[in-house]
């Protein structure tokens, strides 16, 4: 997919809202080559997601073998709106509390009190963390009113054909 494509497909307001969320399920092949999909809390820089876990989280040794990563963000409503991407995660190693994991975690109902507590817990709990990045390289919205899963569109591409050939 090319890059104009991913930014338009990006930039569209469904899309933003859908970056706005809290949680993506990230899908990565684990070291004994069965899938996983886990939820994480994320952000959007405006041209990569970034999520952050634990220096020691079993999925960064799969993440090191194999970088290929699908990300789900979707809404809990019907139709749900579907926003898909692939890329390839990089890990970067940080010391103390990446910005990024304070910034995705503020949007959770805290009193002022309660946030300096938490960050006071985080801050104590860990040394470092590990952010993980992924620059969009395919990318998909699904609304259910402009668009479809690729499957759905086929076949109602060839329900078309089969109705044309019928009324010849």
């Amino acid at each position: 997919m090319r890059t104009n494509e991913i930014t338009e497909i990006l930039d569209r307001p469904l899309s933003r809202e859908l970056l706005a969320r809290d949680l993506t399920r990230l899908a990565y092949v684990a070291k004994d080559g069965t899938p996983r999909n886990v939820p994480i809390a994320f952000t959007w820089n405006g041209s990569e997601i970034v999520m952050c876990t634990t220096k020691n989280a079993p999925k960064l040794a799969a993440l090191r073998a194999n970088p290929m990563v699908a990300l789900t963000i979707d809404t809990e409503v019907h139709p749900p709106k579907i926003l898909l991407i692939r890329g390839r995660a990089e890990l970067d190693v940080v010391d103390g509390i990446p910005e990024e994991y304070l910034q995705m975690n503020g949007s959770y109902e805290m009193t002022p009190e309660q946030r300096v507590e938490w960050e006071a817990e985080v801050r104590s709990l860990y040394d470092g963390m590990v952010r993980i990045v992924v620059t969009p390289t395919w990318v998909k919205l699904i609304d259910f009113e402009t668009t479809l899963p690729s499957a759905v569109e086929e076949l109602m591409r060839e329900r078309a054909e089969r109705e044309n050939a019928t009324t010849r």
